[in-house]
């Protein structure tokens, strides 16, 4: 379970958090900022995996409300010992025990902590660390909040309502995401985050999304800060008591779907004149009105050679942990890499359809 703090207060543990018509602050209180937003420095999230080493956690992390930077991450961590939740508290960010976004502690530390940007925050280890997304669907409700009144947004009634998959919603259009996991017993909880919007959580695994930030008094739903055609991010935190946390991020449209390609992990990449391939080099190149912070440019097909010396292109970027494996923008988020690191680079994308 991932616990944030901000100065000497603690958000409450998502598990406990009863399910709201609403989901406008979803138990994140005393924070100033509702956590379904994605706004500020934040860490969002921490998540561990088995490594040769031990355990390797990594974080998901905002930075100005963005999921990339061009600078490089400043990442502290600590190995734990005692009540986590004070001993997070109590750390000296000068006195780190490791550095840099991917680190390696052994498989008795009881708990890790996070000290980024003046932000904390902990993770305790213990369990299979072993969660996996399938994947997360996408379905229009063919609604709009302008019809609904109050009771028609009650968990039983939305619960009635047909989602129709689609890959665009139409501007104004209530729509539904729901998130399926590879392990067959898990039973997670998930937290939605975006840049906007209204999550109106449906049960824990399920929300519907209002392109507009919702508030309500007495029967009335009042609408503002509407949302236009775009790209937006799609974040989605499952947490497992028994199987750990995992982070899951997409890029969802309004409006017209505009050309570009999705990646193997499900991000999405703005490119011209895409060939039918499922693999195209690509040259990377900054982009600040896309939530993952690049373009796509000179789009050819490609066909993975295993005997080259860098196969995917990814291993000559001088990045903070030598990567490999095709390009995908994920590494943005964890601190792998920042985007002045990427931009002008030629690698190899795997492309879902």
């Amino acid at each position: 379970m991932v616990h944030l703090s901000m100065g000497n207060k603690l958000n409450m543990d998502i598990r406990k958090c009863p399910m709201l018509l609403l989901s406008l602050i979803a138990c994140q209180q005393p924070f100033d900022a509702d956590r379904h937003d994605l706004i500020g420095d934040r860490i969002v999230a921490i998540e561990a995996r088995a490594s040769d080493g031990g355990i390797q956690p990594t974080a998901t992390l905002l930075r100005n409300g963005r999921l990339w930077t061009d600078d490089v991450d400043d990442l502290r961590w600590f190995a734990l010992s005692g009540d986590p939740e004070q001993a997070i508290l109590g750390i000296d960010p000068e006195a780190t025990d490791q550095l840099g976004p991917t680190p390696q502690f052994s498989n008795s530390t009881a708990a890790v902590g996070l000290w980024f940007r003046g932000e904390r925050a902990w993770l305790e280890l213990g369990n299979e660390q072993d969660l996996s997304f399938a994947g997360i669907a996408q379905s229009t409700l063919s609604k709009t909040l302008e019809t609904q009144q109050a009771e028609d947004l009650t968990i039983e009634q939305r619960s009635l309502w047909t989602a129709v998959p689609t890959e665009a919603f139409a501007p104004g259009e209530l729509g539904r995401f729901q998130a399926d996991f590879l392990n067959p017993d898990a039973n997670p909880t998930l937290r939605w985050m975006s840049t906007g919007g209204t999550f109106l959580e449906l049960d824990r695994t399920t929300s519907d999304w209002a392109p507009a930030t919702v508030t309500m008094d007495d029967d009335d739903v009042t609408l503002e800060h509407a949302l236009s055609d775009g790209v937006f991010p799609l974040v989605a935190l499952a947490v497992d008591p028994d199987h750990g946390n995992r982070v899951r991020i997409q890029e969802f449209h309004i409006g017209e779907l505009p050309g570009g390609v999705r990646t193997s992990s499900g991000r999405w990449l703005p490119a011209e004149d895409i060939p039918a391939s499922d693999w195209v080099w690509v040259t990377l190149q900054a982009d600040d009105d896309t939530p993952t912070g690049l373009r796509l440019s000179d789009v050819e097909p490609a066909t993975p050679d295993l005997n080259a010396e860098d196969p995917y292109g990814t291993e000559a970027l001088a990045c903070a942990v030598p990567l490999e494996g095709t390009f995908e923008p994920n590494v943005l988020v964890d601190g792998r890499c920042s985007r002045a690191q990427l931009i002008g680079h030629r690698v190899m994308i795997e492309v879902t359809p």
